[in-house]
């Protein structure tokens, strides 16, 4: 059951995060989000997709990006989660 819990609370900062959190420090402290996601990774592919996903007047949806840096969507998906599992674990 305390299993259950967990994974519960874990989809929940992770919506949290990718929902709200990072979009508002992306937009309002853009340079603040750029040096926290150069220190969460050194991988140049999870910084330009963390960059892409969140900053600008128009972030791009996981489609877009994946078409943007050619490569496969999943790749995509699988290079924000490994960022977003940092933020979550530490």
């Amino acid at each position: 059951m305390q299993e259950v819990v967990e994974a519960v609370k874990r989809k929940i900062i992770f919506w949290w995060l990718t929902h709200c959190y990072l979009r508002n420090i992306a937009k309002r402290y853009p340079d603040h989000f750029v040096k926290s996601i150069n220190d969460l990774t050194d991988n140049p592919i999870c910084r330009k997709i963390m960059r892409l996903r969140y900053m600008g007047e128009s972030p791009l949806k996981f489609d877009a990006i994946a078409i943007d840096m050619k490569m496969d969507v999943r790749n995509v998906f699988s290079y924000h989660k490994k960022v977003i599992d940092k933020i979550i674990t530490g």
